[in-house]
């Protein structure tokens, strides 16, 4: 049986065609919300959770914005945290540790939404992290960096603590003075 032949003997709900789910659009972006009944559903992370309704549809988007604003949340209060003693040794290692992994888990949950080719869940992803950067971060430019990659954003924020290439100190070092050196 071809793929022409499953999805006409599919059922079809009025929204999308629930006997074809799958996790991502295999043809590029898509604006689910008016793609028709015709198209497959999109599967949300399991099975289970399957966008079988335009209820059902919206909850996500609405759950995705979220998503991205708690990312920017969850960067801000890690960087609050690094920058403050709260606690010593170990105890502050395993907070930090769990919150950078929480921030890649975020990220990394919002990188494979995006990865769906749904346009109205990409819109929802930028969004959220958008005004959660806006809302925690204030967005005047006050902020010492931006994250444009919230599922590898906890890996700049170690790089930032290691090195600084632009002060005096670290251009006197022989590698670096090397490389910094005019061209003739």
């Amino acid at each position: 049986m071809n793929m022409d032949d499953m999805s006409s003997t599919s059922e079809s709900n009025g929204f999308c065609n629930s006997g074809m789910s799958m996790a991502m659009y295999m043809d590029g972006f898509h604006f689910t919300l008016f793609s028709g009944p015709n198209t497959n559903c999109l599967i949300f992370f399991f099975q289970a959770w399957t966008l079988d309704t335009i209820a059902k549809f919206i909850v996500t988007m609405v759950s995705v914005f979220m998503l991205g604003v708690i990312t920017e949340g969850i960067a801000s209060y890690r960087s609050n945290l690094r920058n403050r003693k709260f606690a010593s040794g170990n105890m502050r290692r395993l907070v930090l540790s769990s919150m950078s992994a929480s921030q890649a888990l975020a990220g990394y949950l919002l990188m494979l939404v995006a990865m769906t080719y749904s346009i109205e869940l990409l819109l929802s992803v930028v969004s959220g992290i958008a005004v959660g950067y806006a809302y925690f971060f204030g967005g005047d430019g006050s902020a010492t960096r931006v994250k444009s990659d919230p599922c590898c954003a906890h890996d700049k924020d170690e790089e930032d603590d290691q090195i600084s290439l632009t002060s005096d100190r670290d251009r006197n070092t022989p590698l670096l003075r090397n490389i910094t050196r005019p061209i003739n």
